[in-house]
């Protein structure tokens, strides 16, 4: 008995439909002409075993290139449907996954803003496409990966200062900020920006962290990749990790690791736009209040005489002033600098801030204290209902090592 069996995918369910004889399995067609050549005699019983991989891989890039295509009209609802049906075939398909994660950005809501699913999509693209594509392939998916990144930054960012600058229906981006304008004050809307900031940074450590995973290889990066990844990080300044807002500057770390980023890239003469946008970071990082330790001083040497940048007057490392501090353990105790609060502050610094809830809760902490210890700082009802409270905690504390001797805070 013959049959015919794909000689793609080894498939023996081929069906004639207009003419030609199409596999069902990997979708090519074939012409009668091509068919008879693939007839092969059978004999006993014969099973055809995983045609479903290749048919699985053509489908997912069928959908993905759909959804990419729904993504260009604007239509996030279904291009985000079509990734998602993609990367249920291929869990592990960079492009689905990258453009899944923005089509959920700009379907953001007030309620669920979706940046982490956003960042959680583009970290693991990058890292899969370092790892499934050919250098070539890879740097182009890279170019196309951090142009979007840097273009949905650009728009964040917007959308931030919206809420702080202006409370109209034309500034807003995305309807988280339409929602807070008709919704709040601006009081309120202040507050609901920080929270998103705060969100944000958090989501988007995911996506500095694997940037600086995949450019760690030195490749010859294309020129717009390299402006892309450029602006990425010029434009991520409020809430990439290593940045400092509301000032435009940066900690001593977020310079190095920028450096870092920048240094694998090699930019040279050949891009010369590339090289005026790194000039242009390069300057603003160098005048950051935060330059002031030698061996990030160090590090710049290479760019400045690169572009014949001056180098700055060092500056100290600026530290937190008692406005930035322990609010309500100051009023209860009555001074920034005593045995109780320099223990508190202590905490606040070796622990709560090394870690992503500690953050949040002094982030929390710092938005919602100062009114109301001015409210009620003075009250003696105030001091009697934390003191004790206060009290038990610093012994824990002292308990566990942590010293109340004077104290100056870390920057972080």
């Amino acid at each position: 008995m013959k049959a015919l069996i794909c000689e793609l995918c080894g498939s023996n369910d081929l069906v004639k439909q207009d003419g030609y004889y199409v596999c069902q399995h990997c979708g090519t067609k074939f012409t009668p002409e091509e068919a008879k050549k693939m007839l092969v005699e059978l004999s006993g019983t014969i099973t055809v075993k995983n045609p479903i991989v290749v048919e699985g891989m053509a489908q997912a890039d069928s959908l993905c290139e759909n959804g990419i295509n729904t993504y260009k009209q604007g239509n996030f609802t279904e291009s985000y449907r079509l990734f998602s049906d993609a990367l249920s075939i291929k869990p592990n398909h960079p492009k689905a996954s990258l453009y899944r994660g923005l089509s959920a950005a700009y379907q953001s809501t007030v309620a669920n803003p979706r940046y982490d699913e956003l960042c959680e999509s583009a970290a693991l693209a990058l890292v899969n496409a370092k790892n499934d594509y050919s250098t070539q392939d890879y740097l182009t998916f890279f170019e196309d990966a951090v142009i979007q990144l840097a273009s949905i930054t650009i728009l964040i960012k917007a959308l931030f200062d919206g809420y702080t600058q202006k409370l109209n229906d034309q500034i807003p981006v995305f309807s988280i900020a339409e929602s807070v304008v008709k919704q709040n004050t601006l009081e309120q809307a202040n507050k609901q920006t920080s929270m998103l900031k705060l969100q944000a940074f958090l989501s988007f450590s995911k996506v500095f962290n694997a940037i600086k995973e995949v450019v760690s290889e030195k490749l010859d990066y294309p020129e717009k990749a390299c402006i892309g990844l450029i602006s990425f990080l010029e434009e991520g300044t409020n809430f990439l990790p290593g940045s400092k807002h509301p000032l435009r500057g940066f900690t001593a770390d977020g310079i190095k690791e920028r450096l870092d980023i920048l240094s694998n890239l090699s930019i040279d003469d050949s891009k010369p736009e590339a090289m005026a946008k790194e000039k242009e970071i390069v300057s603003e990082l160098l005048m950051s209040n935060e330059v002031s330790d030698s061996d990030t001083w160090k590090r710049f040497s290479d760019w400045t005489e690169k572009y014949n940048l001056s180098m700055p007057e060092k500056k100290p490392v600026e530290t937190k002033t008692k406005s930035d501090g322990c609010y309500v353990a100051t009023a209860v105790y009555g001074s920034y600098d005593c045995p109780q609060v320099w223990t508190l502050r202590r905490y606040r610094d070796s622990v709560l801030a090394k870690n992503w809830f500690g953050l949040l809760f002094i982030k929390v902490y710092y938005l919602i204290s100062p009114t109301l210890v001015k409210c009620f700082g003075k009250k003696t009802w105030f001091r009697n209902m934390w003191k004790p409270k206060l009290d038990r905690m610093v012994k824990r504390l002292n308990d566990k090592g942590f010293k109340d001797t004077p104290y100056d805070d870390l920057s972080w």
